[in-house]
């Protein structure tokens, strides 16, 4: 699971390169929405985050 950056332009291909990383390394541990005045964002919470070795 992904969650659109918020602000862009973005650099797609860092972007698909840490996506992939942390789906496949880590576990999202929640889906957080951060409401504010004009929208809302989603904020992706990993967790089981240790040091690669």
């Amino acid at each position: 699971m992904t969650s659109e950056p918020r602000d862009g332009p973005i650099n797609a291909e860092t972007f698909a390169l840490v996506s992939a990383y942390a789906q496949t390394n880590r576990r999202l541990a929640e889906n957080v929405v951060a409401p504010e005045r004009l929208r809302a964002d989603t904020v992706l919470v990993w967790g089981d985050c240790r040091p690669a070795r």
